[in-house]
């Protein structure tokens, strides 16, 4: 037995299942050995799901340099949820944890340069942060739901008949949110209206 092999394995239920859905027990009868070998070469649940984090995040294909900033950080937020969002709870445990894990740390520090290079000054990591941890909420979230059976069709179902254009507007928001790709377009709204907003705090 490895720590790689566990590692590997730890993975696998967490694309299965989430992050917090699997106990270290599992973990151990998934792979025929014993809870005592997993702390040996891992170490304690926590440490597990660290492991778990880091190994799904090396997955990320940080965007090659280019001249434009948004559109560097636009891609790396879009790389960054289409990793994520097959492990459910690897976002949620990123907001919790921050960038503590050997792969996480050199797209922060790649991240923050970007947006140094780009004329933030002492607002640089501020404004990466509030990108990265919004993005990170927003997937999140849709874990939480997953988790609980709840989506948007329901969502829309608990919808009042007796509407104005305010709530209609909702009800066809949700209704496109439940389309093929609707998810992901409004990640990417949310997200371009993040880039938007932390350019305007620029000259400040």
């Amino acid at each position: 037995m490895t720590r790689e092999v566990l590692i590997d394995a730890a993975v696998s239920l967490t694309e299965e299942r989430g992050l917090s859905d699997w106990t270290t027990r599992e973990l151990a009868a998934s792979l025929d050995t014993s809870l005592s070998v997993v702390a040996h070469h891992v170490g304690d649940r926590s440490e597990l799901s660290a492991a778990v984090v880091d190994r799904v995040s090396q997955r990320i294909a940080v965007p090659p340099q280019i001249d434009s900033w948004q559109e560097w950080l636009r891609e790396l937020l879009i790389e960054i949820r289409s990793v994520f969002v097959q492990y459910p709870g690897v976002a949620q445990w990123a907001l919790v944890h921050g960038p503590v894990t050997p792969a996480i740390a050199p797209i922060l520090e790649r991240a923050v340069s970007v947006l140094l290079d780009a004329g933030f000054g002492d607002n640089a990591a501020r404004a990466y942060t509030v990108v990265f941890t919004t993005c990170m909420s927003h997937i999140a979230i849709g874990d939480s739901r997953s988790a609980v059976g709840r989506d948007h069709r329901s969502i829309r179902q608990q919808m009042p008949a007796d509407r104005g254009p305010g709530l209609d507007a909702v009800a066809d928001l949700i209704d496109s949110m439940s389309e093929p790709g609707g998810i992901t377009r409004h990640y990417i709204y949310a997200l371009d209206c993040l880039l938007g907003g932390i350019d305007a705090t620029r000259s400040r």
